[in-house]
Formats: structure tokens, C-alpha cells, sequence
């Protein structure tokens, strides 16, 4: 806007919007217009503009996308393809997801022929079977999305990828019977080259795969890729999202059954490989049994303990769960 301000011209009372004349547009030919001070043309172009107040809003319109072309594909065997959307106000700079449920793939690459055309490039082994909504975003963050604008055929059903404490449990499905061989699963950690989780096959007639995964550690950042094998080929997909366990502290559990007459189970999640000391004391502090006295790795844990059968009475005891400084105490009543 500065060239119109330029050498002088400080404007004049007919430049509020939307003022008298209802003015909802600054371009090059409205009054007063976008044109430089010779009369010539400048990039500026405001529309929409809101109606007076002290705060005022205006910008270009959303994208649109009238059609979708291919509006279906077959990711068999994975490989990067194209689709291309045909609309209007698609600017330059924007960019292209495709969505369902539980996951979310960004395009590869946005390839820009104007604001009526775009091609953007994804990547077959990111996606499973279904129908995917297409969404376009603008510079400005506003979208567009056409639901099930892209219907996708692949042998793998569906994948998502669980999180626990200590462990994170890739799922996926795919089509199973007499062709099915197996499935190897790979693991990316912090953006490095996928790696082999598990060097055995794993295999599953009916095509339902699960993976524990125990050797995450907090802190990283962790993808994982599945490659299906069938009499006829193979099928891959990068199951979606990035994925991490978070930093826990040591927790202890209270003991159940509490009172109890019998056996006593204590859990407790330790954060990292380190002893673990479980005793049990009478009301006086006296020692009255240990239950674990030993290393444990990170994760959760169950331990059972049982009173002796002899000489042990009833009444009011104390567990005490202890992992390095830390301890946990909890009551627990013994009933003979």
C-alpha cells in the first residue's frame, strides 16, 4: 500500500471502508483503487472486507475444489502417485492431507499451475484401505476438504499404533488367508533409516498382527513400517503417526486384596532398570517378611506374596515398595 501514500498523497475522506459508498473491496478498480501513483497496476488486492467497526476484517477468499482426479487408486505395492484438484483461490504455497479416523498424510510435494489447478504427490505406502477425505489448505490455514474424496484399495485394512507405559504396540490388519506368508516390521527411531524390530517373520493366518514393542525409551521419537507378504507380492505401509513414551516416575500400587487372608499381590512401574525392595513390617517397625528384593527393568510389575502359615497374626502391617531413594508405604491388613 505504500506507493499509494507516496509523494504526498495522504488519501481523502472517501477512503474509509466500507464508509457511505458500502465499499467491501480495495483492488484496481475501486474507489479509491489499488493503482500506484502513475495509474499503473500493484499486487494489492483486498475483498470481503467487514462492515464498520472498530475492528475491521477482510482477505481472499477459501479454496475450492470442484473435482478430484484419480478419485480412487490402488496402493498395492506402495510408490508415490498424483492427484490433481481442480477449483478456485487455490494460491500458491498451499497444501494437501489426506485424513480418516485415526490418521493423517501429509502430500509429498504441492505442485502449483495456478489458482484453478494443483497436483499434489503422496505416497502409497502410507495409506490403508478406505475411503480418505481430501483437504486443501490455503497460506492462511483455511481449509477445504472434500469427505471420501479419495478411495483407496489396499491389502492392509487397517494400523494404528498403541502407547503404554513402557511400550508402544503397533496393530495391523490385513487380508488373510492361504496367501498370506507373513509380515516383518520395521522401526524408525528419531528420524533415522528404518530397521528390523523383530528379525523373525511374524505370521498370522487370519491377518491380525500385534507388537509389543518393550525396547522404546522415553524421550525418542519412534515410526514404524509394516511389509506384508503374499504368494503374489508384497503390500508396505508406514503405520500413521510419530509416536513416544513419555517419562514416568516410579509408581507403586496399592496392594489388593487389601484386607486380605491370604495372598497379597503388589505392583509397582519402575522408569529404568534399578533394585526394587518390597518388606513388609508390623506396627512397631519390626521386620515382618520381604516380598522382592532385586533388580527389575523398566516397565510394570506384579509381585505375590503370602504370609507365612505359621507364627504370622493377624492385624495391621505395613508394605514398604522401595526403588533407589524413592518409597512408597501403604497399609495392609492380614485377617487369619
Amino acid at each position: 500500500l505504500v506507493p499509494v501514500y507516496e509523494n504526498g498523497n495522504q488519501g481523502d475522506a472517501g477512503d474509509p471502508w466500507p464508509g457511505s459508498a458500502v465499499n467491501r473491496s480495495f483492488t484496481s478498480s475501486s474507489v479509491p483503487a489499488s493503482l500506484d501513483n502513475a495509474g499503473r497496476q500493484t499486487p494489492v488486492s483486498i475483498t470481503g472486507i467487514s462492515a464498520g467497526s472498530a475492528l475491521f476484517a477482510a482477505g481472499m477468499r477459501p479454496p475450492r475444489i470442484d473435482s478430484i482426479t484419480p478419485d480412487s487408486i490402488d496402493a498395492f505395492g506402495g510408490g508415490l502417485f498424483e492427484i490433481t484438484l481442480s477449483g478456485a483461490d487455490m494460491d500458491y504455497g498451499a497444501s494437501c492431507l489426506l485424513a480418516r479416523s485415526n490418521a493423517a498424510v501429509s502430500s509429498r510435494e504441492v505442485i502449483w499451475y495456478g489458482e484453478n489447478l494443483i497436483v499434489a504427490r503422496f505416497d502409497a505406502a502410507e495409506l490403508f484401505d478406505g475411503d480418505w477425505d481430501v483437504i486443501l489448505l490455503d497460506g492462511d490455514g483455511r481449509p477445504e476438504a472434500v469427505e471420501g474424496g479419495l478411495a483407496v484399495g489396499s491389502r492392509i485394512l487397517l494400523a494404528d499404533v498403541e502407547r503404554g507405559r513402557s511400550w508402544l504396540r503397533p496393530v495391523w490388519i490385513v487380508e488373510g488367508g492361504d496367501g498370506l506368508r507373513g509380515s516383518l516390521l520395521y522401526r524408525s527411531d528419531d528420524g533415522g533409516p528404518f530397521a528390523l524390530v523383530e528379525a523373525d517373520t511374524l505370521r498370522n493366518a487370519a491377518g491380525n498382527f500385534i507388537y509389543t514393542d518393550e525396547t522404546v525409551v522415553p524421550g525418542a521419537v519412534y515410526r514404524y513400517r509394516a511389509v506384508v507378504f503374499y504368494d503374489d507380492g508384497s503390500s508396505e505401509l508406514v503405520l500413521p503417526g510419530e509416536h513416544s513414551i513419555e517419562e514416568y516416575p516410579f509408581v507403586a500400587f496399592q496392594p489388593y486384596p487389601n484386607p486380605s487372608s491370604g495372598r497379597v499381590t503388589i505392583g509397582f512401574f519402575t522408569p529404568e532398570r534399578r533394585t526394587v525392595r518390597v518388606r513388609i513390617f508390623d506396627v512397631a517397625g519390626r521386620p515382618a517378611g520381604t516380598a522382592a528384593d532385586g533388580a527389575y527393568a523398566r516397565g510394570t510389575h506384579e509381585i505375590v506374596w503370602e504370609p507365612p502359615a505359621a507364627g504370622f497374626a493377624s492385624g495391621v502391617y505395613f508394605c514398604s515398595v522401595d526403588w533407589g531413594r524413592a518409597r512408597r508405604t501403604f497399609k495392609l491388613v492380614i485377617v487369619r
